[in-house]
């Protein structure tokens, strides 16, 4: 599956509540109803500078509304989630070559912990040698990964 780029993929809402947020978009993909994207933080210290934030579509990642209280939607199915999961963990490796090591943490834990799951298990299933440590910024959980 290739990847597509959507350079609209954030309207101006979401590019506004961005920049409040202290956040520069540097890349963007869309696959299989999620909306990715690779963000710089300069309020963060170098170590945590890039972050990935991942998105349903019509869901506003920076909308702490939506995050926390968004409705529940029936899940992709295992042979969906096996025909995206390669092209993400991919993009996913791209960004760690060329920009290090990369953050993800949600206001919502349990997504972080879905993801983290989804990433970790991915990992190993297509033997993509990367490793996900939790670090403790100012009282907040921050996920970090890095290729090993």
């Amino acid at each position: 599956m290739e990847f597509k780029r959507w350079l609209e993929a954030l309207n101006d809402e979401q590019t506004k509540s961005m920049s409040e947020w202290g956040y520069q978009l540097i890349d963007e993909f869309k696959i299989g109803g999620m909306e990715i994207f690779l963000l710089k933080s300069d309020v963060f210290p170098e170590k945590f500078k890039f972050h990935l934030a991942f998105q349903k579509e019509g869901i506003d990642v920076f909308s702490i509304d939506q995050q926390m209280n968004r409705p529940r939607t029936k899940g992709i199915s295992v042979f969906d989630g096996f025909k995206i999961i390669s092209p993400i963990m991919n993009k996913i490796v791209g960004w760690l070559k060329s920009y290090g090591d990369l953050t993800i943490a949600s206001t919502n834990p349990q997504l972080t912990d879905k993801w983290i799951k989804n990433l970790t298990l991915a990992s190993r299933y297509l033997d993509i040698p990367i490793n996900i440590k939790s670090k403790n910024y100012a009282g907040h959980i921050l996920h970090l990964i890095s290729l090993t």
